[in-house]
């Protein structure tokens, strides 16, 4: 049962049956390997959830998380890092009426710049851990929209390779972190392929999947965030960014009852 609209989740039938396995994944864990801090049981639960609800899945999931994370810090941004920012690869721009983050990504930049296909998932995952430690409230808001322009690329300009580890590692890396996928701007061509590959996913990664055709947008990204957070180009009010850093929100109307933004609510 929701309260004030997105925040308060009352436990369910559901997640009480699922407490159990949980706390025996928790156990297992513990026994297996010292957790760091930030690997608490909610961390934990979201592994969990995403491997099945096996402990020996979940356990080499954590472990695999744990080495790659050792093997991407410190962050450090390049002048290429620096340039794709600056011309919108991907930037952070306005929230939905759950206070959800939406983080925008533009395809045709890594054509028009020439760049190279292995700078592009150390930027994405610099603005992946920006979002959760800078955008994200825990128990209130902890995950985001992605919205991916493909510009009408055709499957031969795509930079398929780039858009393999993004999914690839959203899905080993950023547990339930994601919302919704939107993908706009697809040729006819490419939503043929998805049609042909899609039955064959993932039920719950497919279903957090959407695309869309060139000049058009979805009903779900309009209806989920206020119009004046949007880009007029997405069908929405905001004029369309042409600076993209630092993060910020064309308006403070974000469609939810003030009493959802209460200090109370953020205790």
């Amino acid at each position: 049962m929701r309260k004030n609209g997105c925040f308060s989740l009352s436990k369910t039938h559901t997640q009480k049956r699922k407490k159990k396995p949980m706390n025996n994944c928790w156990r297992y864990l513990i026994r297996k390997m010292v957790l760091p801090a930030e690997i608490d049981k909610r961390r934990c639960m979201r592994f969990l959830v995403t491997n099945q609800y096996k402990p020996k899945k979940a356990y080499q999931n954590i472990k695999n998380h744990l080495l790659w994370r050792d093997t991407m810090k410190p962050f450090i941004l390049s002048v290429v890092h620096k340039k794709m920012l600056d011309v919108g690869y991907i930037y952070i721009h306005g929230r939905d009426k759950c206070l959800r983050p939406m983080c925008f990504s533009s395809m045709s930049v890594i054509e028009e710049l020439g760049i190279e296909i292995e700078e592009v998932p150390r930027l994405n995952w610099l603005i992946c851990f920006l979002l959760v430690d800078n955008f994200l409230r825990k128990g209130k808001v902890e995950n985001w929209l992605f919205i991916c322009d493909l510009a009408g690329l055709s499957f031969a300009k795509l930079p398929k390779s780039a858009l393999k580890n993004i999914m690839t590692d959203y899905q080993e890396h950023l547990k339930c972190r994601m919302r919704l996928f939107f993908f706009f701007n697809v040729t006819f061509g490419l939503l043929a392929i998805w049609t042909m590959i899609s039955p064959f996913l993932n039920k719950i990664i497919k279903h957090k999947i959407i695309t869309k055709k060139a000049d058009a947008t979805d009903p779900a990204l309009t209806s989920m965030a206020h119009p004046s957070q949007i880009e007029e180009k997405y069908c929405g009010e905001a004029p369309n960014v042409t600076k993209f850093w630092p993060p910020y929100c064309s308006s403070e109307e974000y469609g939810v009852l003030e009493s959802s933004l209460s200090d109370e609510q953020f205790s």
